[in-house]
């Protein structure tokens, strides 16, 4: 049996309803029309976690800067570590710099994936205002974060070299 959902609020429905029962959108009309790029922005609030990693991974290798929003919200709302970690991800790819103070807040997570992925996101963005966040990273208690800092900040022109200690 298949799992319909609404495209707009993600609500399961059957088949045969007409409008979704949660938002009233029409179940059968003007869906197709969307534009990609909205769908998979709909797409970054679907309950099913492997569609949202999906959605995020297709924004960003279309550099959707109309995705920053959406997955910065997915970022400061969300718990699942492989959904934050493909937003953040999607946010370096996409390189849009309004990202940085959300992905800066990333470094300070409690996946050591999110914080590393920050890091290169941050990196990838190549802006001085990452500077100081990246800095910090380079106290991170995992090794590989400290690494990726260090990385990003190379990137900046900085030349620190890796803590081996915290």
């Amino acid at each position: 049996m298949h799992t319909f959902y609404c495209p707009l609020c993600w609500e399961e429905f059957t088949k045969d309803m007409a409008e979704c029962p949660c938002c009233g959108a029409s179940l059968h009309e003007d869906v197709d029309q969307d534009e990609y790029v909205v769908k998979l922005i709909r797409a970054l609030r679907h309950p099913e976690a492997t569609t949202v990693v999906r959605a995020a991974t297709i924004l960003a290798l279309l550099r959707a800067r109309s995705a920053v929003q959406p997955l910065l919200a997915l970022l400061a709302s969300g718990s699942d570590p492989y959904i934050l970690e493909s937003a953040v991800e999607a946010l370096g790819d996409i390189g849009d710099c309004t990202a940085i103070e959300g992905l800066s807040d990333a470094l300070a997570h409690s996946y050591v994936r999110v914080r590393g992925k920050a890091a290169e996101a941050l990196g990838k963005l190549q802006d001085n205002r990452a500077r100081a966040a990246l800095i910090s990273a380079l106290n991170d208690p995992s090794a590989h974060v400290r690494t990726l800092a260090a990385e990003a900040l190379a990137k900046l022109g900085h030349n620190d070299s890796v803590p081996q200690q915290p």
